[in-house]
């Protein structure tokens, strides 16, 4: 039957045609009895008698009919009127997916937002055990107002159940319930949807990967020249990375297309709700990296002890500390203290090859064997870094006589590197050792030394093909772990255990790690492409992974970091005793159980006590759970912290930065002065060391030097953001001191300077963030009112432009206004928030002069992740509270 306008289908009259897809016509209609506009679909006539098509029909009808979500068409009723079968849904106005994407890619944001509302409808489709099937951009709606629907849940069905049938020359594939076969668009299909087998919520996840991989790259990561050549690439084929692809994205969302796009289902979310929230917390991530969207990055600098200790720590986890992670069981000791029995140290082998290219084996060698030993209960390793740096300084030594290393022994030869190692390290085991090349051979030659008695054995040399040098480099380590093993009497059980557990990466792999850890000096975003690259090349291979979770839990991108951990707690088999404590640390970090956090780094790190890079770790954490002296104890450990005391970059500012930060939370501002006064003696330059250094002066209330200091610091070259938050730290502490008015100066004239800039350095270092901060803390509130009015219409739901709306009307005493702001807070949905909205909250509490809820906020916010940071107690917006016990006591320093 032919429907035509003014036709009628029961209580629907039929206005105009809107499209036909493989399933059906699609009519705009109107509803006479509610007097609403409605859509009509009907089947098609030469298919109306095919029960097959029937059953497709009617599976659409009832998928649909369980769903109620604002992402998923809505179904408004089902009939049959003179054999035609229909089912009516809401009318929408706008276009689909395809027409959209016919103009290019998306901008990310536009992308994540598709991406996001997508995977809101399927999870809810998920949990329901409805699995679409037929995910395309032809099924997904983008109406005039912005709004996504999923449509077509004509391939729809209640999972357990199979793929069915398919006409696999075709780009689309329709029969139902032929076992074996396949159903739904080819180019959107999972790999085991074109394989025919059992499908579930994941094979939706897949094509929801292709369709975000087309909206932020313009192209589909599987195509052929036909349906088959396409299916086939599907299953076998991986895709052009989207790195590459679309160089703009970020990290974090290549890393979701990625798990998206896994051939295994089990490699993609178990969940669909797990992505959605990842997706949430890279928009969110996405919203407070633009500097108009997030014009409070620091505003009460509660990210400011990340703004100094993240950075490098970010730095330090590309480099010393992932190694240490990885490798590291005992410290270097002072060649003055006895050797001790059970440490052992792996040396840098020596290329004896005469070919360059072979050179990164050395290292990769002494940090494999290493990792190996680390496994061996009873044994404590020096860490890897430790190592290669003492063998570097021998090299160095050996080659010079100018120079006279400690206690005055200038080394001869090669021979001495063991007697040199163990009296650097402590350690009464070294393992050293060469490699050769013959022919086409490599072969490595090892020997481990006993320097209490001098003895070395020399173990049977391993050889393997030169073009899979870890081959050779894999059996040595077995050999040597069995050696060790049987010197200190560890049970042959253990090394046998782990030798079932681990495989070796490849060469190339390692050496992308490598050259990843090499950009440690700087923070350099290609250290993490190096990581992600040696992933690439070796999945299986946990370095990189663990390095690169570093990255993402000091950055505070808890997608990423959440992603990794994923992967890692499905490789623990593969991961030592100490790294699985550390990644109990990252987990709760995550999770935002700070206070469970720090109890997990005290554990590891009492694994090895002396070592720098574990106290430098937990000190990071014991700031962020409120305990500022476990901090202090573990920076001021005696340990060899020369890696750090005499590094002139960043990871060197750190470290006197974060001692520094943590002697301000225990109110010891002498000490404080003269930890940043030592740092700067051969780093004057860093803005870091400038900042706590004004903190200092500011809370003993020297006001010419904190002058003075801002003087000298606007001299620096750092950008004008990290000029201003010399100012705002200084002012807030100015202010938490009593100073107001010498605060509202420091603030106006930071208001003056920023003005001043040119507009390229407003555009690209975000001065008006900093310009908003500045006229908050000059208590210029009707100024900085009608930026913060727009920003929360621009983005309702960002909590940090919320919080500040809240507070302001608080500050104007429109209660109502502050409480309705605060409700909104309260009603935020989305992960890794961390307790960010309740701190906010708290805040607009404070400005109310409701102090007990306030305080019980507070209490929620820190319960919830918020990480303490020395700001807080000169937080503008907390300014009510100071001086109240019950806050005095939360906000006192634990330990």
């Amino acid at each position: 039957m032919s429907l035509i306008p003014g036709m009628r289908l029961g209580p629907y009259e039929i206005r105009a045609p809107l499209g036909s897809g493989g399933m059906g016509k699609v009519f705009r209609a109107s509803d006479v009895r509610l007097d609403r506009e409605v859509a009509v679909k009907v089947l098609p006539d030469d298919v109306a008698g095919d029960q097959k098509a029937l059953a497709r029909f009617e599976a659409e009808a009832k998928a649909v009919a369980a769903l109620s979500h604002p992402n998923i068409l809505t179904l408004y009723d089902v009939g049959a009127e003179s054999g035609v079968r229909f089912v009516v849904t809401e009318l929408l106005e706008g276009q689909t997916l395809r027409l959209l994407l016919s103009g290019g890619a998306l901008a990310p944001k536009r992308a994540l937002d598709v991406a996001s509302s997508i995977a809101r409808g399927l999870s809810a489709a998920h949990e329901k055990g409805i699995v679409h099937r037929d995910l395309k951009p032809e099924n997904v709606f983008v109406t005039k107002d912005g709004h996504v629907k999923i449509l077509d849940f004509g391939l729809a069905r209640r999972t357990p159940g199979r793929s069915s049938g398919a006409d696999t020359k075709s780009p689309t594939a329709h029969l139902l319930s032929e076992s074996g076969t396949v159903a739904g668009t080819v180019a959107y299909m999972s790999p085991e949807q074109a394989r025919g087998l059992t499908v579930d919520h994941r094979s939706d996840q897949f094509a929801l990967g292709i369709l975000l991989y087309e909206c932020l790259s313009g192209v589909r990561p599987f195509s052929g020249e036909t349906a088959a050549d396409t299916m086939a690439s599907i299953i076998r084929d991986d895709p052009v990375p989207l790195a590459e692809r679309a160089p703009n994205v970020a990290d974090p969302i290549c890393w979701i297309v990625g798990r998206l796009l896994s051939k295994d289902p089990a490699g993609r979310y178990q969940s669909t709700l797990d992505l959605v929230q990842d997706l949430a917390a890279c928009r969110e991530h996405l919203s407070e990296s633009s500097t108009k969207r997030n014009p409070l990055r620091s505003r009460i600098p509660r990210r400011r002890f990340v703004s100094i200790a993240v950075a490098a720590a970010v730095l330090l986890a590309g480099s010393a500390l992932a190694v240490w992670i990885l490798r590291g069981r005992a410290p270097p000791m002072p060649a003055s203290r006895r050797l001790e029995p059970k440490r052992v140290v792996v040396s840098v082998f020596e290329n004896q090859t005469g070919d360059p290219s072979l050179s990164p084996l050395g290292r990769i060698a002494s940090d494999w064997i290493t990792e190996g030993l680390s496994r061996l209960s009873q044994v404590e390793v020096v860490p890897s870094t430790t190592a290669h740096g003492k063998s570097l300084e021998f090299s160095r030594l050996a080659g010079s006589q100018a120079r006279q290393p400690p206690q005055g022994r200038q080394p001869q030869l090669a021979r001495d590197l063991a007697q040199w190692l163990s009296e650097e390290t402590g350690a009464a085991l070294v393992v050293s050792g060469s490699y050769q090349l013959q022919g086409d051979e490599l072969r490595v030659l090892v020997r481990v030394t006993n320097a209490a008695t001098g003895r070395f054995t020399a173990l049977e040399p391993a050889t393997g093909p030169r073009n899979t040098p870890m081959t050779a480099v894999e059996a040595v380590r077995r050999r040597v772990l069995g050696v060790v093993a049987l010197q200190l009497g560890e049970r042959s059980a253990g090394v046998a255990g782990w030798d079932t557990e681990t495989s070796q990466p490849t060469y190339e792999a390692y050496q992308e790690y490598l050259s990843g850890l090499e950009l440690r000096d700087s923070f350099d975003p290609a250290a993490a492409a190096r990581m992600n690259r040696a992933l690439e090349l070796d999945p299986s291979f946990t370095a990189p992974r663990l390095a690169l979770l570093l990255f993402a839990v000091n950055g505070r991108d808890w997608p990423g970091a959440a992603g990794h951990l994923a992967i890692l707690e499905g490789q623990r088999s593969r991961l030592g005793p100490l790294e699985r404590k550390w990644l109990a640390v990252y987990k709760a970090l995550v999770g935002g159980r700070n206070q469970e956090a720090l109890t997990a780094a005290r554990e590891a790190a009492n694994r090895t006590p002396h070592d720098a890079v574990a106290n430098f770790w937990l000190a990071y954490v014991a700031v962020l759970a409120n305990h500022p002296r476990q901090t202090v104890s573990a920076l001021t450990a005696p340990v060899d912290w020369s890696g750090y005391e005499n590094n002139k970059g960043i990871r060197g500012s750190v470290y006197y930065a974060n001692q520094a930060e943590a002697l301000h939370l225990l109110g010891e501002h002498e000490r404080e002065l003269a930890v940043t006064r030592k740092g700067m003696a051969t780093r004057p330059a860093s803005m870091h060391l400038r900042i706590v250094e004004v903190q200092a002066l500011a809370a003993m209330g020297r006001l010419s030097e904190v002058d003075r200091v801002v003087g000298e610091a606007l001299g620096l070259a750092p950008a004008p953001f990290s000029h201003s938050q010399v100012m705002v730290l200084g002012a807030l502490e100015l202010r938490a001191h009593g100073h107001h008015d010498a605060a509202r100066k420091l603030a106006s004239r930071l208001v003056d300077w920023l003005n001043a800039q040119p507009p390229e350095n407003a555009k690209r270092h975000g001065v008006g963030a900093a310009l908003s901060r500045a006229l908050l803390l000059a208590e210029r509130w009707e100024e900085v009112k009608p930026h913060f009015d727009a920003l929360v219409k621009e983005d309702p739901s960002h909590v940090l432009v919320l919080g500040t709306v809240g507070v302001l009307a608080a500050r104007r005493g429109e209660k109502s206004e502050a409480r309705r702001v605060s409700e909104t807070l309260r009603l935020l949905e989305r992960p890794h928030l961390h307790g960010e909205q309740t701190l906010a909250r708290a805040k607009i509490a404070a400005q109310l002069g409701e102090k007990d809820r306030a305080v019980e906020l507070l209490r929620d916010a820190f319960a919830e992740g918020v990480w303490w940071e020395q700001s807080l107690h000169a937080d503008l917006d907390l300014e009510p509270l100071r001086g109240y016990p019950p806050y005095e006591e939360l906000i006192r320093p634990k330990g």
